[in-house]
């Protein structure tokens, strides 16, 4: 029988029996590539006791099960266990890890740093999925003690996946640039993708609908960048728009009084809810100043909608670049909405080009891809 640890700085919240729910994306089936080739998983991040926080219930997912253990890890982001405590830290992860055979750890992630220590120490095998730039998401928050610690986390990052046994990244070639591996690598994404919608034309209308997916609460997804667009297109729209802030968190929700423009707030969707939501859209949107190979701009181009994103991360791969803006530029977002939903041409030759790009990405696509990548890890169990 072979055992892995996945190891993250993923929030799970968790009971007295160490049952772990997550409210992102994470769920049971989201390990369903590592059980063809391993037979249990211990699950290694920080935890909040569901006890002591208000949460709905009915929007976690369940992600321990028989095979599936959690493991619950103190937070190494703050100053104190980062480094006062780190030795004290690495020999609690060095006892949690004896009995496993391989690590799959999923950077950025502190923990994850910390373990890719501990693993090379111990020689037991470890593989990077790279999933985003610590960088860009230091550069997000423009403050003195994100531009010190950008110089740690990208340093960590950096000598994680390089000595690691592989790395799996998101990306086609921004994220293989910047951190690059001495082991195995190949890409995928994590999205799951099973069908792709036929190609749709721009329709003349008095009101177009905007989509943003994103966590209300991040100040990565580009908020900030949005709201100050919204203010220069309301001044020059000849249409109404109606924009839809799709997903939990409160911190960015405002109440917007525009003459041309109405936001909503539908909150956590369903696959099949978003889905429905993006065939009736016009547009999608995505101005965050820090992405590895966003799923949601994906799923997106799957159900045919031209996208409007910003040049975080990998965002150029996917987006030919006359709809791709600076990331710090509300005018640059403004005029790119603005000069496609009034362009039938550009709009439909968009929704054309997303539909071939997606089929790239679907689960049949990238599933042998991964099944590959973890062939080769257990060979070193």
């Amino acid at each position: 029988m072979t055992s892995i640890a996945f190891i993250h700085d993923h929030k799970f919240y968790t009971n007295d029996n160490h049952d772990a729910y997550s409210a992102g994306k994470l769920s049971v089936s989201s390990f369903d590539r590592y059980f063809e080739h391993f037979d249990k998983i211990s699950i290694i991040s920080r935890f909040i006791n569901i006890n002591e926080v208000s949460v709905v219930f009915e929007e976690l997912n369940k992600v321990t099960s028989e095979n599936i253990d959690f493991i619950p890890f103190e937070d190494q982001s703050n100053f104190k266990n980062r480094f006062i405590l780190r030795n004290k830290y690495k020999a609690l992860l060095k006892e949690k890890l004896k009995n496993v055979d391989a690590l799959v750890i999923r950077v950025p992630s502190e923990i994850g740093f910390l373990a890719s220590e501990v693993a090379l120490q111990q020689g037991i095998p470890f593989v990077c999925e790279v999933v985003a730039c610590p960088a860009d998401a230091m550069d997000g928050f423009d403050s003195i003690k994100a531009k010190i610690y950008k110089k740690i986390i990208v340093n960590a990052m950096s000598k994680s996946v390089l000595n690691a046994s592989g790395a799996i990244y998101v990306t086609e070639h921004f994220l293989q640039n910047k951190y690059p591996t001495n082991g195995f690598q190949t890409n995928a994404s994590n999205v799951e993708i099973n069908a792709i919608k036929d190609p749709k034309n721009l329709v003349n209308k008095s009101e177009y609908e905007i989509t943003l997916t994103g966590n209300l609460d991040s100040h990565h997804k580009g908020y900030d960048v949005l709201f100050n667009a919204l203010d220069i297109l309301d001044k020059k729209l000849n249409t109404k728009l109606l924009i839809h802030l799709v997903g939990r968190g409160t911190y960015f929700k405002k109440e917007c009084n525009y003459q041309n423009i109405v936001i909503t707030y539908p909150g956590v969707l369903n696959k099949q809810d978003l889905f429905n939501l993006l065939d009736k859209s016009d547009l999608y949107i995505q101005p965050s100043n820090q992405e590895g190979l966003p799923r949601a701009t994906i799923e997106a181009m799957s159900r045919a909608l031209p996208c409007v994103v910003s040049n975080a991360g990998g965002l150029p791969e996917l987006i030919n670049h006359k709809y791709v803006h600076d990331k710090h530029s509300p005018q640059e977002l403004a005029d790119k909405i603005y000069n496609i939903l009034n362009s039938h041409t550009d709009y439909n030759q968009a929704s054309l080009d997303n539909t071939l790009n997606a089929q790239k990405y679907l689960t049949s696509e990238l599933k042998e891809r991964r099944s590959q990548f973890y062939t080769q890890l257990k060979r070193l169990c």
